[in-house]
This record gives C-alpha cells, structure tokens and sequence, in this order.
C-alpha cells in the first residue's frame, strides 16, 4: 500500500488532486449537514482545502517550468519503461570513473569531482531514480534494485565496461552492490567512507539515520502544497541546479523509500539483498578511503548517548572500527587515510585529494589491464 502511495505523490499533480476531492468533499458535507456544527466544520475544511489547492497550483507551475529552464544536460535513458538521466564527458579510453554521491542523491552532487578528472579520463554521473533529471521508476526504492539500475542505464546508454566505481557514504553502499552484482564490469571500488550496515543494525543512534526518511516524507508533502521558496540558481555553478530540481516531488519520495533501509527495521527484509560478506569480491581492488580518527565522531557520539562515559567511548570506538569491515570484503583491499581535520564528508573538505587517490587507482589499473590485456564485452 505504501509503495502505491509513494509512485502517487512521486507525480506533481498529486498535491492539486488531493486538494480537490478533499474540497469537493468539503463542499458536498456543507450543503448536505443539517447542523451548524457540521456546516461550520466543513467551511473550515473547505478554506484550508482550497489554500492547499492555490499551494499545490503554484507548485504544478513551477515544475512545468523547470524543465524549459533546466533542460538536461546529458542522456535521458530508458531503462524498461522509465527514463534515467545520464551525464559522460571525457575520453573514452581506459576505464570510466562512475561517481556516486552520499544519500539519495543526484549525480551533480559529485559535479566538482567529475570537473577536476574529465579531462584525462572517462566520468559518469548517474541521476538515481527520482533525482535530478530521471523518473522515480517503480516503488519500492531499494539498494539492491538501484545497483541492477545502474548498470543498465550505463550499457543502454553505450558506455564500456570496466568502470571504477566511487561511491561517498549511501552511494558506496551502493558502489559495492553494483560491484558484487557485476563484478566483470567492475575495474575497482573506491569506497569513500561507504555507509556500513552495522551502523544500522548495531548502532545506538535509532533515530538519526532513520530520520532521513521523515524527513524526505515531510519535504515531500511541504513541496506539493507550495510550502517552499524557489532555490536560487547560479549558472556559473551546475551543482546549484539540484536545489531546484529538488523541488519536485518525486525526489523526495524516492528518497523517503529507500532511506527505510536506514533503519533496522526496514533493512529486515532487505539485509541479504544488501549486505556484501567477508571475501564475497575475491581479489577485487577495492580501496576504502575514509578518516582515521574522525574528529566528528566524538560529538555525535555523546549526543546519541548523552555522556562522556564508558558506553560513548565504546560507541565511538565502534563507529570508527565498523567502517573498516568492508577491507574484509576483498583479499585485494588498500586503506586510504583522508586528510587530517577532515571527516565523512571529506570528497566535499578535500576535494584535491579525492582526485589524487582516484588518478592513483586508475593508474594502478590501467597498469593492470594492461599486463593482462583484459577484455571485458
């Protein structure tokens, strides 16, 4: 019932239709209430339905004028049915770099990134279902569903395997399904402080990452009825285009059904489709580059409980040592340190260093390849 709801609200006019049968049926109970209770209760639901429907008529005209605005600046893909939106610049010898940015996000979210290698190798952004510029596809929203995904969108759009795939917080998590599913198409995995399941079945912290989903829920219905400001959008800066595209509604119900794998609960039934087990990649390169001693940790830390105590320093000595599992998952694993000072959003606080590790590993690479004069179809 839920992922019937979520493809509904996922369309702009939802918020109008829902306005209006609400009004028509605030219009039919005042003059069929013989009481003037009833009257007054249904006047009172009449004004607020129509509010929203002035709300959600603006909303449905600002969307109409996004795409006149915005148009895509890449492919659009059809991948069964739905279009995702697919963004490639760069030579195309050698393997590609496909980027995936932290939570449900859009592939300009690692714009800055794709701008500094373009020039000496292959890079793919991918819009995920219902971000930037693709369709929403068909509910639910699942890792495991967005990793077969990707890399039909990245064969139906004619890109060439193998792709190094780098992936930040979510977006790792994603990376390493796509790696595990397609491991012939995958070159590398640059893991860039992936989110760790462990984090979500063992942590303390109940409520922050499962927040994600209220939140991407409420934004959603807030952005139907017309309850935002338009972003302001510098062109001079591609990122700042998501802001707007963000507006649409299926954004944030894409986001809102797959951030249930953000809670224990909602991993339950996911978990095996999701999680990737010691030495299931064999011996493929795979480099975990994260934070060592992340000096945001301790705070959030004694947030969540609330101290200084033993149970905070062996939460924090937790959250630093299950991001370090996924080495395990590969006999060819590499530890890469982020910078000193930086912490999980790091490809965002050290840009330059990002790019050094990713020409590294494409070396590396190319070098292998090369000796082994691989082929992949």
């Amino acid at each position: 019932m839920i992922n019937i709801m979520y493809a509904f609200l996922s369309n702009d006019f939802s918020g109008l239709a829902i306005a209006l049968v609400v009004l028509l049926i605030a219009f039919l109970g005042f003059k069929l209430s013989r009481s003037w209770v009833g009257r007054v209760a249904f006047g009172i639901v009449g004004i607020v339905a129509f509010g929203l429907a002035i709300g959600a008529t603006t909303h449905v005209i600002r969307v109409a004028s996004i795409d006149e605005r915005f148009p895509a600046p890449g492919v659009m893909v059809d991948v069964g049915g739905y279009e995702l939106h697919v963004f490639t610049e760069g030579p195309k010898d050698g393997p590609a770099v496909v980027w995936f940015g932290g939570g449900h996000a859009a592939g300009y979210s690692m714009y800055h990134l794709h701008e500094a290698i373009k020039a000496e190798a292959r890079s793919i952004l991918i819009d995920r279902p219902g971000t930037g510029w693709s369709d929403a596809g068909p509910f639910p929203r699942t890792t495991a569903r967005e990793a077969d995904e990707m890399i039909m969108v990245l064969e139906n759009a004619g890109e060439k395997p193998p792709f190094v795939l780098a992936g930040h917080s979510f977006g790792g998590l994603l990376a390493i399904n796509v790696a595990r599913r397609y491991p012939e198409r995958t070159a590398a995995l640059a893991l860039l402080d992936a989110t760790p399941l462990d984090v979500i079945f063992y942590g303390l912290d109940r409520e922050g990452l499962g927040k994600l989903r209220k939140m991407s829920l409420a934004s959603g219905l807030r952005h139907l009825f017309g309850f935002y400001k338009t972003p302001s959008v510098n062109p001079t800066i591609p990122q700042t285009a998501l802001g707007v595209l963000q507006t649409r509604s299926r954004n944030s119900f894409a986001g809102s059904s797959i951030y249930e794998e953000l809670t224990a609960k909602g991993m339950i039934d996911r978990a095996f489709d999701t999680m990737v087990f010691d030495g299931e990649l064999g011996d493929m390169p795979l480099y975990l580059i994260a934070p060592q001693g992340d000096a945001e940790t301790q705070p959030y830390t004694e947030t969540v409980t609330g101290g200084h105590g033993p149970r905070a320093r062996r939460f924090e000595a937790f959250l630093n040592a299950v991001r370090e599992r996924y080495l395990a998952a590969s006999s060819n694993s590499t530890r890469v340190i982020a910078p000193e000072g930086t912490g999980h959003n790091f490809p965002y606080q050290a840009p330059d260093f990002v790019i050094e590790t990713i020409r590294g590993i494409l070396k590396e690479v190319k070098q292998s390849y090369d000796k082994t004069d691989r082929v992949v179809d």
